[in-house]
């Protein structure tokens, strides 16, 4: 599992403790993101260059347990 990643947005730094699922808003995807001290999780875009290596851990679990999930991944 990759490190916990940093996201800053402005001057606060929130930290990512998983993402737990994806969703297809349109031609987009959004991921389910949990942030360390917070309780509600936030859906982030794909787009989120921050996010890509738990965006990416977050697929190869998926196909570990044998999900079909995008060929990208």
């Amino acid at each position: 599992m990759p490190k916990k990643i940093l996201y800053s947005l402005e001057t606060q730094k929130y930290t990512v403790e998983k993402i737990s699922a994806h969703r297809q808003v349109g031609p987009k995807v959004q991921y389910l993101v949990h942030w360390r001290g917070y309780e509600e999780p936030t859906w982030e875009p794909d787009h989120n260059q921050t996010l890509k290596p738990m965006i990416e851990e977050y697929h190869k679990s998926l196909n570990d347990k044998g999900f079909k999930v995008h060929p990208a991944y």
